[in-house]
């Protein structure tokens, strides 16, 4: 018995060995290369995973898209790189590729299924192929960040790597062609650094070391994401003034906010007194169409940069008002303003949540049904669970925007302190909010609109009076 334990062992130590000698053996490939057939195992939305191999799709051209459960463009452009699949059935296979597991992957269309976008979203997940965990493509196509597009053509070589958002319809053409297809050139990651954001700067905008004070405003750059709110400033050493600000892919409210307020601000904490308020922010848009969401974004999101000398007497975030101002025509201001809101309350003296099992196990999750049904379980829950229902509501039934955030204003008028008890039923959108109100009758609890002053920041065309 010893002696089989050994045996198994060593095997087991053998092909562990054997996988680890191929990985590290792995070279990234040059354009016009051949791609080494490999055994893939295909995950797809709600269905069993299945194993299968490069070579299956022999004669076909292959487009890889290097994705990321935490990539927003990625996930957006599923429904997008679905059609481009179904319209070259015959001559292109689409595969998604992550370095995430399967238990992220799941859990990313849990989440999705509270977002208004999502139906085509998750219908696209459910037919593209997803390989998980992958070590191999990574090697042979090292890219920077997710989203990046490998193209692979139907003799099975490497032939260009691209950082279009939507590939076009007619570079599959192109390739189908023999035509030869161009890597990108253009391409910074991430803008984190200050060396980043120069050499962003140098590539995009012709900029160079010379110059020592400048400000430019520009489009959306597809081939960037945006920076973190907290490394958006270049700070001087020696005084600790401001002296560089780069803001990229970033809507009209966001660039206000931060040049007003030096931080960023929720979307119901924001209104817009302008001729076109649905070009300031993202949540103004309500469009259920993805196209649309990502048309709006090219069109009304900017990249933002600005550098003055460590010695000016100026103001930079003063300077970016004023640069602001000059171009959209709009100022901002913090005022206080009477806004209807929803308001969760308590509509009787009787405890209806308060737990009655404070033995039980301690509950607080959206529990996803059989048959499609969702509801909000909390069971010997404490500390901020008003709260918690409240922001279940705000996803399930008040989804207004592209991106499944609200921008109605919620307030928790109850002050309940209390370990909670509440079976709450989710999704059944915003004609049934009726429906919803008598389910929290039931616990003694409303949610009604009243009107109740708010601190604003307000952005107004220059040329309107308060």
């Amino acid at each position: 018995m010893k002696k089989i334990k050994l045996i198994t062992i060593l095997l087991f130590l053998v092909i562990c060995l054997r996988g680890q000698t191929s990985l590290q053996s792995i070279q990234a490939l040059k354009p016009g290369e051949k791609v080494p057939d490999m055994e893939l195992i295909f995950h797809y939305r709600d269905s069993v995973a299945k194993p299968c191999h490069l070579s299956d799709f022999k004669g076909k051209m292959i487009l890889l898209d290097t994705w990321a459960t935490d990539c927003t463009p990625c996930i957006a452009g599923l429904p997008y790189m679905q059609e481009l699949q179904e319209k070259y059935a015959d001559k292109l296979k689409v595969i998604v590729y992550t370095a995430q597991d399967e238990k992220d992957y799941n859990k990313l269309w849990k989440v999705l299924e509270k977002r208004i976008f999502s139906n085509t979203v998750l219908d696209a997940a459910t037919k593209l192929p997803a390989v998980l965990g992958d070590t191999i493509f990574s090697k042979l196509f090292p890219s920077p960040t997710a989203g990046t597009k490998i193209w692979i053509d139907s003799a099975g070589r490497y032939q260009a790597m691209t950082y279009e958002g939507k590939p076009s319809g007619s570079t599959v053409e192109d390739l189908w062609a023999g035509k030869k297809i161009v890597s990108d050139k253009l391409y910074i990651p991430d803008i984190w650094s200050d060396s980043q954001r120069r050499k962003w700067m140098e590539k995009r905008m012709g900029f160079t070391d010379h110059l020592l004070n400048y400000s430019v405003l520009a489009r959306y750059d597809e081939k960037v994401r945006s920076a973190s709110w907290d490394e958006l400033f270049k700070i001087d050493s020696s005084t600790g003034k401001i002296i560089g600000i780069t803001m990229l892919n970033k809507c009209i409210k966001d660039l206000y906010t931060m040049a007003w307020l030096k931080k960023g601000i929720p979307d119901n904490d924001f209104l817009a007194l302008s001729k076109d308020p649905e070009a300031c922010y993202s949540t103004s848009n309500k469009s259920k169409n993805w196209k649309d969401g990502v048309n709006w974004m090219e069109n009304h999101l900017y990249c933002y940069t600005l550098q003055i000398p460590s010695t000016s007497n100026e103001d930079a975030l003063a300077v970016m008002r004023k640069d602001l101002e000059r171009y959209f025509g709009m100022r901002g201001s913090m005022e206080n303003r009477k806004m209807k809101c929803w308001i969760l309350k308590r509509i009787t003296t009787e405890d209806k949540i308060k737990t009655k099992d404070k033995t039980a196990k301690e509950i607080s999750d959206v529990i996803f049904e059989d048959n499609g049904e969702k509801r909000l379980v909390i069971k010997n829950s404490q500390g901020g669970v008003t709260g918690r229902i409240l922001g279940e509501i705000k996803y399930y039934y008040f989804k207004d925007s592209l991106w499944g955030a609200s921008a109605c204003t919620f307030i928790d008028e109850t002050n309940y302190k209390g370990s909670v008890d509440i079976d709450l039923p989710l999704g059944m959108g915003n004609c049934s909010v009726p429906l919803l109100r008598k389910e929290l009758q039931k616990y003694g609890l409303d949610l009604v609109q009243e009107y109740r002053v708010r601190k604003l920041f307000v952005l107004r065309d220059i040329s309107l009076k308060k």
